[in-house]
């Protein structure tokens, strides 16, 4: 997990060695809509769908992987 970790850039952690979070912090509630907009619809274009969490200036992505790591 580490090596897709590296090459994921800054903010994203690993949860209990299976998955990987990062929060995003807006000004508002808009530009955080619009964010997870954009999100759903990559995360369609490519078949992989992270949680979204949603709240007022944030954005919370949780994503799972099946890529070999090692």
């Amino acid at each position: 997990m580490k090596k897709l970790l590296d090459q994921l850039g800054r903010g994203w952690t690993v949860v209990d060695d299976h998955h990987l979070e990062k929060e995003y912090k807006y000004d508002d509630f808009r530009q955080a809509l619009d964010f997870t907009n954009r999100v759903g619809e990559l995360a369609e274009a490519q078949g992989h769908h992270p949680d979204v969490y949603l709240a007022w200036g944030k954005v919370k992505l949780t994503l799972w992987t099946t890529r070999s790591t090692g």
